[in-house]
């Protein structure tokens, strides 16, 4: 019984995991309330670089290989190679800069934290000090 149980309890906890709901944030000097897909992926592409008031976006990512990443830039159809490539290109020729990586538990203060900026976690580690713009994944 207590083995039933117990598998039980960890299919649940699996099962929430699997569902972690991805959610593009933003710090709350940002002059919009929500983001359409397109606009996201303009944005990590790096050709949108300034918000509607003309404030530069600052943009944040998860490091690379994390599972946040990989299902954010797979929900935006967004190809992780091309997009380094793309980062790489608008380094090098001056245009911008490319996204900070940061770790998980560290992305949401440092929205918070920084004028203009946005980024993309699970909607369990959102706080009051950011706004959510998008639902990403189911």
């Amino acid at each position: 019984m207590k083995r039933l149980l117990l598998s039980a309890l960890l299919m649940t906890a699996f099962t929430v995991m699997a569902r972690a709901q991805l959610v593009i944030i933003a710090n709350p000097s940002v002059p919009v309330a929500s983001i359409d897909t397109r606009a996201a992926v303009d944005i990590y592409m790096l050709t949108q670089t300034k918000w509607t008031n003309d404030e530069p976006i600052r943009v944040f990512s998860l490091k690379k290989g994390t599972t946040g990443a990989e299902k954010f830039y797979a929900a935006l159809n967004l190809n992780p190679l091309a997009l380094n490539k793309q980062w790489l290109r608008v380094q090098l020729t001056g245009e911008g800069r490319a996204p900070t990586l940061v770790a998980e538990d560290e992305i949401v203060a440092r929205v918070a934290a920084t004028p203009g900026a946005i980024g993309f976690v699970d909607m369990a580690r959102v706080t009051d000090h950011v706004k959510v713009l998008r639902q990403v994944t189911q």
